[in-house]
């Protein structure tokens, strides 16, 4: 019997390696940068863009996640005392999971299945072996088309605007113009499917549903939040015979 194990050329002496069915023996991180900045005494500016994609360790990327990022920085004088100050920044990102089960629960089953499980029921794809009461057969974990998907996509943007007036006629008197505005949205889309695991019967060899994994689920969440402020202040500082400070400040903060 060790030898036939050994073999593993006989039906149901064969050597399955399961790790090697559902995982990678090396995973794949992209990750690229790009930043252009110059100006000169009437403007600034800063631009960068980013991307990055992690595939993961599990066959076929079924769990994956993507970022795109972009950043713009630029400071402008519009005239001898009129400033503005412009920032914007923005994220993408994609996470790609499957619809029932995780890492761990794949990763455990790779550790629960015996060498001479295999995978599939005479190596039919449409009856998954049922490998343990512990554990679920990775094979199928790993495949989107059975167990579903769990994708999330998030959005977020910050923004600002700043513009300062210096006025000529009165020493230390500025306008200040503050505005924002922020976006964060994300939308979540979840298939949950059912997947039954089969055995075969030892002695007329007859297929039969032994066990199941998860259940038939479907669901879609949005949120979507912005916020606008805006800020308008005059300030005014200023010194007088090298011994007195006068300050003095009215701000303005509507908001929603």
């Amino acid at each position: 019997e060790i030898q036939k194990y050994k073999d593993g050329v006989l039906s149901g002496y064969e050597n399955v390696d399961w790790y090697g069915e559902v995982m990678k023996t090396w995973a794949t991180q992209h990750q690229y940068n790009l930043s252009v900045q110059g100006g000169s005494d009437i403007a600034t500016y800063f631009v960068s863009l980013g991307y990055i994609r992690d595939n993961g360790l599990v066959v076929n990327n079924p769990l994956n996640y993507e970022q795109y990022t972009f950043r713009m920085n630029s400071g402008i004088e519009l005239s001898k005392n009129l400033h503005m100050d412009v920032n914007i920044s923005a994220r993408i990102d994609n996470n790609n999971q499957l619809g029932s089960g995780g890492f761990m629960d794949i990763y455990k089953g790779v550790m629960t299945a015996a060498p001479f499980q295999k995978p599939y029921i005479n190596d039919d794809e449409r009856y998954p072996a049922y490998i343990s009461s512990s554990a679920t057969n990775p094979s199928v974990l790993v495949r989107p088309d059975q167990v579903g998907y769990n994708t999330s996509e998030s959005n977020i943007i910050r923004s600002s605007l700043n513009l300062v007036y210096d006025f000529p006629f009165v020493k230390g008197l500025k306008f200040k113009l503050f505005g924002a505005y922020d976006l964060n949205s994300s939308d979540n889309k979840v298939l949950q499917r059912k997947v039954s695991l089969y055995k075969a019967d030892s002695e007329s060899g007859e297929t039969f549903e032994a066990g199941t994994f998860s259940n038939d689920n479907i669901a879609n969440t949005k949120s979507d939040r912005q916020r606008l402020n805006f800020q308008g202040t005059v300030q005014y500082s200023n010194e007088f015979a090298e011994a007195h400070n006068v300050s003095a400040m009215l701000l303005l903060n509507p908001h929603q």
